[in-house]
């Protein structure tokens, strides 16, 4: 008897509990995009009190307890990381995952400060050495380059959610180890810029962290973006786990929508994520637009209008 088996795998996940502080968020993006997968690790916030902007939607009523729950059945991951630096409350432990301290993940490369794999999951210095070896060994005719843009001080943590960022510490052992092998770039980062910047390079930190992944199925057909406000922590937590949810999401802060580049940078990825159905015309494929708790139906649909004077069906959600 003959047969094909056929093996997959997949990234280890960690779901990523943390207090409501930006500086515990940052830490949490940083961490992950060191990490094979990380974009697909979801970032859970410990609030004490249920924030203002839930008490206006259904369900507000439901405890953190059975929040935390839900965020934990829904990404089902396989530890939980825990960078509260405090005990945690007795329901986590009925989650019946384990708990890992953050600082156990690198604990070996910041001990031995050299490219060394991280404890759980496969790290950037492992997922660089693939690179490499597909990109980078042999001379192409159309090179391929690898960026770790810098931010501006102003929203530098929604860049960091949006491109991904690397400790400093693992940013300069990188550089160290791989400036002669890799074409590696720091170009400044700002609304303006990243069109160009995403078109550029072929990567940067989220793409290092999603090389060989492969999504299927609706992953593949749909796109979504996310209408959010910038400098309020909550947005971007919700916009990373958004992303990590579906796997392709942009995010549309309120603060860029009036820079002409970044307009047309949505616009363009609209257009570009628009699909009929070759065998039902009457099936469509395109871009949903979701706001976040933060911004207002009215904010998301005079955005909306002025793009469809350009793009195809750009459909705003609650």
């Amino acid at each position: 008897m003959f047969g094909d088996i056929t093996l997959k795998c997949r990234p280890l996940r960690l779901a990523f509990l943390i207090p409501p502080d930006k500086g515990a968020l940052r830490t949490a993006i940083q961490t992950n995009s060191a990490l094979w997968g990380g974009t697909f690790n979801p970032i859970i916030p410990l609030y004490a009190h249920a924030p203002k902007a839930w008490k206006d939607y259904p369900g507000q009523k439901i405890s953190m307890k059975d929040r935390i729950a839900g965020y934990v059945r829904a990404f089902d991951p396989d530890f939980i990381v825990d960078l509260t630096g405090s005990k945690l409350s007795s329901h986590v432990g009925e989650l019946d995952r384990p708990v890992i301290p953050i600082d156990d993940i690198w604990s070996d490369f910041y001990s031995a400060k050299k490219g060394v794999a991280p404890k759980n999951g496969v790290g950037v210095f492992e997922l660089l050495g693939g690179i490499y070896k597909e990109f980078f060994e042999h001379v192409r005719r159309f090179p391929v380059k690898t960026a770790f843009p810098i931010f501006p001080q102003n929203n530098a943590l929604l860049w960091a959610a949006a491109v991904g960022e690397l400790p400093d510490a693992m940013q300069q052992e990188v550089e160290r180890v791989f400036a002669q092998a890799i074409d590696i770039e720091k170009p400044k980062i700002g609304p303006k810029e990243y069109q160009s910047i995403r078109k550029a390079y072929g990567f940067l930190p989220v793409n290092i962290t999603d090389y060989q992944l492969k999504t299927s199925g609706v992953r593949a057909r749909h796109s979504y973006a996310f209408y959010m406000d910038a400098t309020k922590f909550s947005d971007i937590v919700d916009f990373w786990n958004l992303r990590a949810i579906d796997g392709s999401v942009m995010p549309i802060p309120k603060q860029f929508i009036n820079v002409p580049e970044y307009v047309s940078f949505v616009r363009d990825h609209v257009l570009d994520r628009y699909r009929v159905h070759p065998m039902n015309p009457a099936v469509q494929y395109g871009t949903n637009v979701v706001r976040s708790y933060s911004s207002t139906m009215a904010e998301l649909q005079a955005f909306a209008t002025k793009l469809a004077r350009t793009s195809p069906e750009c459909l705003p959600e609650q």
